[in-house]
């Protein structure tokens, strides 16, 4: 077998999706130069603090690091890692992800590239890893729990070695399977034994291009899977830019299916969104020698309706596709084959619908940050401008004049020095109050508060007797976390409003410029918390709660979805303190920037005299320092440009 490439056949097709994905590579590179010579424009101009340049410090990691997650679901035996191979991994010439995946495995994969270790290798994380009440995203944080291989990508054998340890089961007794809360069926168990898989999630980093470039791929096998990790359908799959459903044209929806689709894939996207998508694999199995070709696409068509009548979704968001052939067709470079295999309107589709919302989003998480530091910078600037203006405009008057301007001179110094310290004495109070009802909201959504609902939650939970109880704890439990993030959500109104009238003051008293208030978006932590709600009385009101030991039903509830509740609330009060720094950033500049005005209005005018030349000399400064101001103003016009110039909806 041929040592896999590092550098692909350039002769070789690349597929839309595959030309889109370095597309939005060279975009995002475009955006990290951008912010990173507005970090050095800043520090140039010593406009720059530690809070700001720390924030742009931010963006440019969370750009790097930032991934397109595309997570494929299916019941086994659908051909979803077939699917994988033939549309990301086809130019190695070779299967990637092992497609010969058993009944037992329930080892859900992680492809991505590491761009931290800049290493290629594979992540284990053992089975018995489900006895603690941690979840899979707290084990991420520590390498010590994992079994890891370090992958060569120059030999095949080794790579495919190591791939296989993704489908590795062992046997195990009828009690520790179930020890460890993994589904018992009687057509599985032999002489008192069961095979369960041996990982419990793997992580592979690996050099691929599309992989460098941002791809990450979320491999999740089988419905027993996602009923035994609840973190899959509560975190991973939501956080998914898509998530493909594969199904195959030859069997149809299945019971298993259709109850897989409903419990855990379609719930999380109830608003219905392009990134829900049903791939109807094997279609070749459709194709039939005795029939027309209009036939067999008349079959097909057939098929592809009954799929989004059975699942309830648009027609168009129902796409054939022939996994095996399409691989074979890439590999042999067999054009009519790969037309017949209709992956490309699969590959299109992700590259036309999915890509660029995702591109979107990115872009306009930049825009946000990044430009509201720009816009307040510039606010600033145009401050000093304004003050620059009305001190030429009050020199070039009292030039005129041949009068004794000793008195008029000390009079404007002191109106000068009593609006500075009016605004002062406002904006100090402003910000005190302002940040007392910033810390009202912090402390309703205070981790410690929901800790103690958590810990009141696991007693009550563990001295239930009945599955009843169980349920009514865990209803107990959303009510109370709910009505918390509403007061939360209340009160941090409230402090929208609060900010909002400060800032209308200082327009009207203080010469405060233009800028609009960044909204603040408690909805989105709300509705997360809803959408977790309805997941948590699903699983309450499911037969798995039911059938399951009350030890385990109670783990499996706080590994799922108390973990995440926390984590939703951490971001919320995360935001707040963020949206409260970036919403007093620009009153302290304002402030700032009239101090030095002021500072520049006195000692000018504490140095008139009836020198004509002195004045003179004056006005030629004053100009210079103005001229210097809407010069800097043209160069962050410039920087907020090519960011906003970025929107992929014109780019691309």
């Amino acid at each position: 077998m041929a040592a896999i490439a590092h550098e692909l056949d350039p002769n070789r097709r690349v597929n839309h999706f595959s030309r889109q994905m370095h597309a939005y590579d060279e975009w995002r590179q475009a955006l990290l130069s951008t912010l990173s010579d507005t970090r050095q424009w800043l520090d140039q101009h010593k406009l720059s603090s530690a809070e700001l340049d720390l924030r742009i410090y931010e963006n440019c990691e969370s750009l790097k690091s930032d991934k397109l997650t595309i997570a494929f679901a299916a019941e086994f035996s659908r051909g979803k890692s077939e699917l994988i191979n033939a549309i990301f991994f086809a130019d190695y010439q070779r299967r990637l992800l092992p497609s010969d995946v058993g009944r037992t495995t329930m080892c859900t994969t992680e492809l991505f590239y590491d761009h931290v270790l800049g290493s290629t290798y594979i992540q284990l994380l053992p089975i018995e890893t489900r006895r603690q009440d941690l979840s899979i995203e707290e084990y991420t944080h520590n390498r010590d729990y994992w079994h890891i291989i370090d992958l060569d990508i120059d030999s095949p054998d080794q790579m495919a070695d190591a791939l296989q340890e993704v489908v590795k089961v062992k046997t195990v007794s009828i009690d520790e399977a179930k020890s460890l809360g993994l589904p018992i069926e009687d057509d599985c168990i032999n002489n008192g034994t069961i095979e369960i898989p041996v990982w419990r999630h793997a992580r592979i980093s690996f050099p691929h291009p599309l992989l460098k470039q941002g791809l990450a791929i979320l491999d999740t096998p089988g419905l027993n899977a996602l009923g035994t990790e609840p973190e899959l359908t509560v975190s991973m799959l939501p956080k998914a830019e898509a998530v493909l459903f594969v199904l195959a044209a030859d069997t149809g929806v299945t019971r298993s299916d259709l109850e897989m689709w409903r419990e855990h894939i379609a719930g999380y996207r109830k608003n219905g969104c392009d990134g829900l998508i049903a791939a109807l694999n094997k279609i070749d199995t459709l194709w039939d020698e005795m029939k027309s070709p209009a036939q067999i696409a008349k079959a097909i068509a057939s098929q592809r309706k009954a799929t989004a009548h059975a699942l309830g979704i648009d027609e168009s968001r129902v796409l054939p596709v022939s996994a095996q052939k399409a691989l074979l067709a890439k590999v042999k470079q067999d054009q009519a084959l790969l037309e017949a295999s209709q992956i490309t309107e699969l590959e299109d589709y992700l590259a036309n619908k999915i890509l660029p919302s995702k591109q979107r989003i990115v872009w306009q998480k930049i825009v946000n940050d990044t430009g509201s530091i720009l816009d307040d910078v510039a606010g600033a600037k145009h401050t000093q401008i304004n003050y620059l203006t009305s001190q030429q405009q009050q020199m070039h008057a009292l030039s005129h004049k041949n009068t004794e301007l000793s008195n008029q001179v000390a009079q404007k110094i002191q109106t000068t020095k009593e609006n500075y310290h009016s605004c002062t004495t406002y904006s100090e109070t402003s910000k005190t109050k302002l940040n007392h009802q910033a810390k009202l909201v912090r402390d309703t959504i205070n981790l410690e508060a929901i800790d103690y609902t958590v810990a009141r939650t696991r007693k009550e939970m563990s001295s239930a007797l009945t599955t009843i109880g169980l349920r009514q704890q865990i209803g107990v439990f959303f009510d109370s976390v709910r009505d918390t993030m509403q007061v939360g959500a209340n009160q941090s109104d409230q402090m929208v409003e609060d900010f909002e009238a400060v800032y209308k003051r200082m327009k009207k008293d203080y010469g405060f410029p233009d800028i609009k208030l960044k909204p603040l978006n408690m909805v989105k932590h709300r509705t997360h918390l809803d959408k977790l709600y309805l997941q948590g009385t699903q699983w309450r009101d499911s037969t798995d709660l039911t059938m399951t030991e009350q030890s385990l039903v109670i783990k499996k509830f706080f590994i799922s979805m108390v973990s995440h509740v926390r984590g939703l609330f951490y971001n919320a009060r995360e935001d707040i303190d963020k949206w409260t720094q970036e919403s007093l950033r620009p009153i302290t500049m304002h402030v700032d920037e009239m101090r030095q005005n002021m500072e520049r209005h006195i000692e000018i005018f504490s140095k008139i005299s009836d020198s004509r030349t002195s004045m003179r000399d004056k006005l030629s400064c004053l100009e210079e320092k103005q001229s210097a101001a809407e010069k800097m103003v043209d160069e962050l016009l410039k920087l907020k440009t090519r960011l906003t110039e970025a929107d992929p909806s014109v780019v691309s």
